[in-house]
């Protein structure tokens, strides 16, 4: 497999954390985890696991929280964006996920966030789905500022003032 971040060329080698086995760029140190090793990984988190230390051995890490156009490492198909759940005041990561055999892209500056959300999440006895991120279409930026709040809170459902 190869990195949907890096250069066509640079292969994605494996990492084992617990019984868990993930495939890890060593360039950017993103990590492409199958379906369902979400989950395994949530598991196996402790708040000082290898996984951790790994990440923050790293140093500064590329972290990507705009869609790029990058494509599964598996299949080929467009990876779309998509959030973890809200947790406290930890930043919420854009990861990449594939519709096709949902498998899940984390870049390495999002490993971090992506270890305390789940973390907190297992130990609050919460289950941890992704949420779809979808950009809001650039007329509702440009709406925004021409029509007075109250009408477009009422244009746009779900608005927060």
């Amino acid at each position: 497999m190869r990195c949907p971040r890096c250069t066509e060329t640079r292969k994605l080698t494996k990492a084992s954390y617990g019984d868990v086995e993930i495939d890890q760029c060593t360039e950017c140190h993103g990590i492409w985890l199958d379906a369902g090793e979400l989950t395994d990984l949530q598991a196996w988190f402790t708040s000082n696991d290898q996984f951790l230390e790994d990440t923050r051995n790293a140093g500064s890490l590329p972290r990507h929280d705009d869609l790029l156009e990058s494509v599964c490492p598996v299949d080929d198909t467009q990876l779309k964006g998509c959030r973890l759940p809200a947790t406290e005041d930890l930043d919420r990561p854009v990861l990449d996920i594939c519709p096709t055999c949902l498998g899940i892209w984390v870049d390495g500056g999002e490993r971090e966030d992506l270890h305390a959300i789940l973390m907190s999440r297992h130990a609050n006895g919460l289950e941890t789905q992704v949420e779809l991120y979808v950009p809001a279409p650039r007329w509702h930026y440009y709406m925004r500022y021409m029509v007075p709040d109250f009408i477009y809170r009422r244009i746009i459902p779900g608005v927060k003032s």
